[in-house]
């Protein structure tokens, strides 16, 4: 269901204000839910997309070596809700490409048109994760995207990144073994087959870590004030296609001294955000959707990556939900 504000998806909330906790969740990975390939296509899409990338030229913007590298992500195949557990189905996909395929829809959908079928077979689906964050003393926490991101730079957004893979998997041990075997298979194939032995309580930490290591790196804070208390929903980009699950963090310091930790740039995403552009949402003056959207459109000037909209809304209406039953903010 595409949200009204056009931009993103909802694939999956858990009920009206409900966060999802570690408890009810399980996440598989499973060769079934990787993306379909397309040889002929993908050279072309994700191949010869990455090599214009790499060679520092992204739509006019010189990007510096080093700034491209490759890495394997999980790939989001759906969120089902099955009696008391949230099944959240992952495949594992790449960087590059998910480049590829998102810079390409338009090829994939011409392509799934041919073939009969849905474009988000063809797509990389890589899962991010973007979290509503919010101070001791009841500020949401947005900072301005760097020049250096992939995806909307100059765009207002709350701390967010990718779980990943390799926190489990020593990958280059995986690629040895792989250019080693006759059995031969790519790197994503091998990986797919690893993780499909991971326990769903490792998946699960790793995937609710992941939110509190994203905040702690990009607002250069100590991951230990940082609180999980869970997922707000799933969301999808309707433009790129990204996926998302949403969380919500509490931080236990005010604004003032997450400004003071921002500030310092100590964190190691710090180089993804613009120096001195931690922006405070005051929650108590945005009561409902309207008001955050008008507060995008006139604070933001409606630069607020589609993730971080998404957290916003929700956040809003959970926060409007609790104070409706009398439950303290």
């Amino acid at each position: 269901m595409v949200d009204d504000s056009g931009q993103f998806e909802v694939v999956f909330l858990p009920g009206e204000g409900a966060l999802l906790s570690p408890r009810p969740v399980m996440v598989t990975v499973r060769c079934s839910h990787n993306r379909v390939e397309e040889p002929s296509v993908d050279r072309d899409a994700i191949d010869n997309t990455w090599e214009f990338l790499v060679r520092g030229s992204c739509g006019g913007q010189e990007m510096r070596k080093g700034e491209m590298y490759n890495g394997l992500k999980f790939r989001l195949y759906d969120v089902e809700q099955e009696g008391d557990k949230c099944h959240i189905k992952l495949g594992i996909t790449d960087y590059k490409t998910n480049i590829g395929t998102t810079r390409n829809i338009g090829v994939y959908t011409e392509l799934a048109n041919l073939r009969n079928t849905t474009v988000e077979n063809y797509l990389a689906n890589a899962l991010g994760v973007e979290c509503f964050t919010i101070t001791s003393d009841g500020k949401g926490v947005l900072f301005r995207r760097s020049e250096v991101v992939g995806e909307y730079p100059n765009y207002f957004c709350f701390p967010g990144g990718h779980p990943e893979p390799g926190e489990l998997l020593n990958v280059q041990q995986l690629q040895s073994a792989c250019n080693n075997s006759l059995n031969g298979g790519s790197l994503v194939e091998n990986a797919t087959k690893w993780f499909e032995c991971v326990n769903s309580h490792v998946l699960t930490r790793l995937l609710f870590e992941a939110a509190v290591s994203e905040v702690s790196d990009e607002l250069g804070v100590d991951p230990a004030l940082c609180v999980n208390q869970g997922i707000i929903g799933f969301m999808k980009n309707t433009h790129s296609r990204k996926a998302d699950a949403c969380f919500w963090i509490e931080l236990k310091q005010p604004a003032s001294e997450i400004k003071a930790c921002f500030d310092l740039r100590r964190g190691s995403d710090a180089f993804e955000s613009v120096p001195g552009s931690m922006l405070f949402v005051d929650l108590d003056r945005i009561r409902d959707r309207e008001a955050a959207l008008r507060f995008v459109s006139e604070e933001l000037e409606g630069k607020l990556a589609p993730p971080s909209l998404a957290c916003l809304l929700w956040a809003v209406n959970r926060l409007r939900n609790r104070s409706s039953f009398g439950v303290e903010k």
